[in-house]
């Protein structure tokens, strides 16, 4: 059984939290964790590219708060970002040259996510 394989037999796992995630595949591991319908918060550190599949973590419901420490942001990074509906903590701490070379695309998600927060209903951050 892969490490990976085992995160969805962890059905009431509440809290996740994952240091240097750059040997696995950040898909997988998203693709993975989207089985933890009790996850109410997910830390991911070191993880090699987060992108478009973020999204996938839309399915979980009790998801408030997120961690994502020195990631590689890929394109689709803020598109992911914005379905995830149920956030009430984003903490995002980006590699220093991603943060450089993903400026625009990370100044045109924020725009995004900011407006569907203050737009869709005020709650407690």
């Amino acid at each position: 059984m892969s490490d990976l394989a085992v995160l969805p037999t962890l059905t009431r796992l509440s809290i996740l939290e994952l240091g240097d995630c750059s040997t696995v595949p950040t898909d997988d591991l998203l693709r993975a964790a989207t089985s933890l319908s009790e996850l109410t918060s997910l830390r991911l550190e070191r993880a090699r590219g987060v992108g478009a599949a973020l999204g996938e973590l839309r399915f979980l419901a009790a998801l408030e708060k997120l961690e994502l420490v020195d990631v590689a942001l890929r394109e689709g990074f803020g598109d992911g970002l914005v379905k995830l509906v149920s956030l009430r903590r984003v903490l995002l701490i980006p590699q220093y040259k991603d943060e450089v070379s993903n400026q625009n695309i990370s100044e045109i998600s924020f725009r995004k996510l900011f407006s569907r927060c203050f737009l869709t209903s005020r709650r407690d951050f």
